[in-house]
């Protein structure tokens, strides 16, 4: 009777065991078919390309910049964060092209929008008073190695400066630099010397 009682004990195991590992196998399987009937993402299919437009979310690429709308240490595009990205990056055929074969998998070249180009008219139109000659006529940022002053907004005319300074290109936004070393380093990107009067590196 006991023999009978063990082998009646163990056969009940068994069966439980049994029916255990089967519900396991039918889980596995019904999960493993749930994933395959998932869409894949492959960050080449056509369906992942990410068409810019006006009303497009920046942040999902450009994450960086869109911290430093809220960051202190950005002061310049921290005091603009009442602005969305719309109002000073108003030039849609450059980032229209900037944009182009782009995937929402590509997001290493979204440090800076190098086609693009935030216009002067941008800024002047809140800024046209603050950023005149005779407003920072007292302004000593920019200072060379001579102990010459430059006012930065009214620098002398050459090709150079009008061709190649903007607004932005020392009142950079989205950077923590402040404007005096942002513009300083513009400066020595030409200025080498650290020399701001002309004809005393390259003489003819």
């Amino acid at each position: 009777m006991k023999k009978k009682g063990l082998l009646t004990a163990l056969t009940i195991a068994a069966i439980c065991v049994a029916i255990a590992l089967a519900g396991f196998a039918t889980a596995c399987s019904a999960q493993q078919a749930g994933e395959s009937d998932a869409p894949s993402v492959d960050s080449g299919a056509s369906s992942d390309a990410f068409v810019w437009s006006p009303e497009a979310d920046c942040t999902m690429c450009h994450a960086t910049q869109a911290a430093s709308r809220t960051n202190q240490a950005y002061q310049l595009c921290a005091s603009h964060s009442e602005l969305d990205c719309m109002a000073c990056h108003t030039d849609q055929s450059g980032l229209e092209e900037a944009h182009q074969d782009v995937t929402l998998q590509d997001t290493d070249g979204a440090k800076k929008l190098k086609k693009t180009s935030v216009g002067d008219d941008v800024c002047l139109s809140c800024h046209a008073n603050d950023y005149t000659a005779e407003a920072t006529a007292d302004v000593t940022a920019l200072v060379d190695s001579n102990g010459t002053t430059v006012n930065p907004h009214d620098l002398p005319a050459t090709p150079k400066h009008e061709q190649n300074i903007t607004c932005s290109s020392c009142h950079d936004m989205h950077s923590d630099s402040s404007v005096e070393e942002t513009a300083t380093s513009l400066c020595l990107s030409c200025h080498h010397k650290n020399v701001y009067e002309c004809n005393t590196c390259h003489k003819s």
